[in-house]
């Protein structure tokens, strides 16, 4: 989880940057398809069918089909609204790739969605998986995943049903985004070499390395078992701290509970 997380968000946004101009510009992009290449002036729209590829530096976007629809036809530059791609979706640089059902882009909204039974981002150290779609809304740098949602990072692994990624600038004058925290709902487990922790929500805070979990808490550690209320999770140093915030009547704290089991030494 050191590193960024931000390629995610990035190959989120994929059709967005490949169709910095429309499908038929000259500028930048090369469209292919099998099947042909439709202009329906009807609907306002271009549409690439059977086979499709969408080429742009070391961005390669391929789909059964890949459309772009547009207003203001009468311009010589009309404005994209809707990007999209459908069927087998897959998307590559040099060192990312992504894969899905389907994948959309809304311009002015700039609001980006993948859609599937199994979504994949993936970069040389970092893999994000969800089951039912991925969200990434532009101005806002957040980016969320729904539906077994996962993040494995440097041996650590974060899963929840909804992952919500909160990004913020690197670098003060730089385009360039970092991870600021990831919001953890239901189910929530993180898996390090040393333990495993589960609870009902949690925060996971890059750049203090910390994850904080809240409600039936629960670690495991070589056969111990710990439960608790809340807990925070170091994930740099391995040092797990377990609490219990649940008052009782008489306004005392409950106690933390624990299974612990040790190896008998050999005589």
């Amino acid at each position: 989880m050191k590193r960024a997380l931000f390629i995610y968000c990035c190959v989120v946004a994929l059709l967005s940057t490949a169709y910095a101009a429309p499908p038929i510009a000259k500028k930048g992009l090369e469209l292919n398809a099998k099947d042909g290449i439709e202009w329906q002036r009807d609907e306002q729209r271009y549409l690439a069918k059977g086979g499709a590829t969408a080429q742009k530096g070391d961005l390669r976007l391929s789909a059964t089909e890949i459309g772009a629809e547009y207003e203001d036809a009468s311009s010589k530059k009309p404005k994209i609204k809707r990007l999209y791609a459908s069927g087998d979706v897959r998307a590559a640089t040099s060192t990312e790739q992504a894969s899905a059902d389907k994948a959309q882009y809304f311009v002015q909204k700039s609001y980006a969605l993948l859609e599937g039974k199994k979504i994949v981002l993936k970069t040389e150290k970092q893999t994000l998986v969800a089951r039912e779609k991925v969200e990434y809304w532009v101005a806002q740098k957040r980016v969320v995943a729904t539906g077994g949602a996962v993040i494995s990072s440097d041996g650590n692994t974060l899963k929840a049903d909804i992952l919500t990624i909160y990004l913020m600038n690197a670098k003060k004058g730089k385009e360039s985004l970092t991870v600021e925290r990831v919001e953890a709902k239901g189910k929530v487990v993180i898996i390090t070499p040393q333990e495993q922790a589960m609870a009902d929500y949690g925060q996971y805070l890059q750049t203090k390395g910390i994850a904080l979990l809240k409600g039936n808490v629960e670690i495991r550690r070589a056969g111990s078992i710990l439960k608790g209320s809340e807990a925070t999770v170091n994930l740099q140093t391995g040092v797990s701290t377990l609490v219990n915030k649940t008052h009782s009547v008489d306004g005392k704290t409950g106690r933390v509970e624990g299974v612990l089991r040790f190896e008998e030494l050999k005589q």
